[in-house]
């Protein structure tokens, strides 16, 4: 039997803590998802599948875009949410969007049915064995030139040595010299460690791609180490400060110091 993570992690909390919840609840489409799409080139009246769908974002996406949407979660409470949204919907939309209840690693998807298939955030609660039989089937379910777009985060090196070496301590720095409240957690909190059981590097998800037979491309994102626009010079100063000194900006926008500091990784994978 597959090893797994235990659906019950995935409780209603822990949906409404996630990362773009304050787009969700605005029914704004994150930036993140709409990369996402464009990456995936995704047009009017294709089919795509949203692999780890929970609370439901790319709903928005999808009826911005005009496409029909599968929606896939083993969780219960991401099938409570998602549908929820659904049925707030108008006949016409809903008529857009299915959601299904099943495991990734039995994607319930026939063969070369689909243009795209989305893993946001997904891939990295998923064991070595889930992921391979995950991959194996989107490639079996994408149409040729298909697309299974990714999304990750952590960064395994940003984890293992960029933050707690260097980001953290000069977090703790300037939280006591500028009492802000930066980030000063523990390496992995008590979440990651329940779910977070398979982080990637950028070596390590190409060759989960391409031993599933997909022409991959894989990079780091730059969106964690650019300056957040600040309301105020002096608020816009001490961003720049803060990545200046914690990421070592703008020279963490390139390698080596990328592979460090940044903490998305991004794929495409085609068929």
């Amino acid at each position: 039997m597959i090893q797994k993570v235990s659906s019950q992690v995935y409780h209603r909390r822990y949906y409404l803590e996630s990362d773009g919840i304050d787009f969700y609840q605005q029914g704004v489409v994150p930036p993140k998802i709409e990369k996402a799409f464009t990456l995936a080139r995704v047009k009017k009246e294709m089919t795509i599948v949203d692999v780890g769908c929970g609370r439901g974002d790319f709903i928005y996406a999808a009826l911005k875009e005009g496409v029909k949407l599968i929606g896939i979660d083993y969780s219960q409470e991401a099938m409570t949410m998602s549908s929820s949204l659904r049925e707030t919907l108008s006949d016409a939309q809903r008529r857009l969007i299915s959601l299904v209840q099943a495991d990734g690693t039995e994607l319930p998807l026939r063969t070369q049915s689909v243009n795209t298939i989305f893993l946001m955030d997904v891939i990295e609660h998923l064991y070595p064995d889930q992921l391979q039989q995950c991959l194996k089937g989107c490639t079996r379910a994408l149409r040729e030139g298909g697309r299974v777009i990714i999304h990750t985060s952590p960064n395994r090196w940003y984890n293992d040595f960029g933050y707690p070496f260097w980001e953290r301590p000069f977090n703790r720095l300037l939280n006591r010299l500028f009492r802000q409240q930066l980030l000063d957690r523990p390496i992995r909190r008590k979440i990651d460690l329940e779910c977070h059981v398979n982080e990637q590097t950028v070596v390590t998800l190409r060759q989960e791609l391409q031993r599933c037979g997909l022409k991959s491309k894989v990079w780091l994102g730059v969106e964690y180490l650019l300056p957040v626009k600040k309301e105020t010079i002096l608020m816009q100063l001490l961003e720049i400060t803060r990545q200046t000194a914690c990421h070592l900006f703008p020279f963490s926008l390139t390698y080596p110091l990328k592979a460090l500091f940044s903490n998305d990784i991004w794929a495409v994978g085609e068929k």
